[in-house]
């Protein structure tokens, strides 16, 4: 096995973990979210993380039902963005309500390049497990979500940087934010 190959493998492996770990912290479904009453601070999800900046969709926007996401490209190999249908709750580097993640895209999968995803390059997420076999279910519309993306050092062991927060709705009847 070449040298590349195994590499590859081993980066594989370590996003599987890390996104298992971040997944097993789920609690129950959450109310929906609720958007941001401050908008003036733009502070990462995770503390002592470098803030992400996102393009789209942005915070309090409406977009269609497979939104596509865009964010500046940080340049890690670990990058996960997930999308929730509750505000997202973190705890001592963690996400705490896992169940509630319901949409999810990371650089182990292959499609897409960091910092332009189109939903169909993520997956569902259901019960706390992504589901590879089948594409992603469109979002519900006139429901609202919440969304953010986070990376992780090159060892896996520290997220680095991350987005806020971004609040958005799915209304296709509605103009959409650019």
């Amino acid at each position: 096995m070449s040298r590349n190959l195994r590499s590859g493998w081993k980066l594989l492996i370590a996003m599987v973990l890390i996104l298992a770990t971040a997944l097993s912290c789920g609690a129950g479904a959450g109310p929906p979210p609720v958007a941001p009453g401050d908008s003036v601070f733009h502070n990462p999800l995770f503390a002592g993380a470098s803030l992400i900046t996102v393009g789209n969709p942005k915070a309090n926007c409406h977009t269609t039902a497979t939104p596509t996401f865009t964010w500046q490209a940080t340049g890690e190999r670990m990058v996960f963005a997930g999308l929730f249908r509750s505000n997202i709750s973190e705890s001592d580097g963690r996400i705490v309500n896992t169940i509630d993640n319901i949409w999810a895209w990371h650089s182990g999968l292959g499609r897409a390049r960091e910092g332009n995803v189109n939903f169909a390059d993520g997956v569902t997420v259901a019960n706390d497990s992504l589901i590879l076999d089948k594409p992603p279910v469109p979002l519900e519309q006139g429901r609202s979500y919440t969304w953010a993306v986070w990376a992780w050092n090159a060892d896996g062991s520290k997220i680095v940087a991350s987005s806020e927060e971004v609040f958005f709705t799915v209304d296709t009847t509605a103009a959409v934010c650019r």
